[in-house]
């Protein structure tokens, strides 16, 4: 099966063009951008992708957008982890596919395609939480202070703060200065 796009001139939008897309989106009253599949999507740590850019690219992109008065949020993926990097987690490999891209029947899931198929990761994995931290906290340090994910799920027990919220305010404290 094919995996996902890896040839940068299929990319609707380069790092160098976000703040481009900034100014469109304040023309049109927006002042955030979301960025997806900006990063290789479900592994940790978060890799950006080459094809689009450099890091600094990256990172200049999204200074420029602020400077124009549009924050950008970088989405990513952190608590289902590709199959083939889920060992490290003493998880079995399971069947959340992701998969996605424009020439696929369906563009979403397709049943012959596989290359984003991974295992949710629960909050209380003390090396998920070790790396999940150190990588948020990368892209923070980097200069990206606002981070965005669709899932934010903890598995709760009286009387102790879940995992996931301990991270995230770690984070935040290093994001807020």
């Amino acid at each position: 099966t094919r995996q996902r796009e890896k040839a940068p001139e299929k990319a609707y939008v380069l790092y160098r063009d976000i703040p481009r897309a900034a100014q469109d989106a304040l023309e049109h009253g927006l002042d955030e951008l979301t960025l997806w599949r900006w990063c290789d999507s479900f592994t940790l740590p978060i890799h950006h992708l080459k094809q689009l850019g450099t890091v600094q690219d990256l990172l200049q992109g999204i200074q420029q957008a602020k400077a124009l008065g549009v924050n950008v949020t970088p989405f990513v993926t952190i608590h289902n982890i590709l199959n083939s990097a889920i060992a490290q987690y003493g998880v079995k490999p399971a069947h959340n596919d992701w998969t996605y891209h424009t020439e696929y029947i369906p563009p979403f899931r397709p049943y012959y395609a596989h290359g984003n198929e991974g295992t949710y990761i629960s909050d209380d994995n003390l090396l998920w939480q070790q790396n999940a931290r150190a990588a948020l906290t990368e892209w923070v340090n980097r200069g990206v202070s606002s981070l965005g994910f669709d899932q934010f799920l903890f598995k709760e027990t009286p009387g102790k703060k879940p995992g996931l919220i301990k991270i995230i305010e770690q984070v935040r404290s290093v994001a807020r200065p």
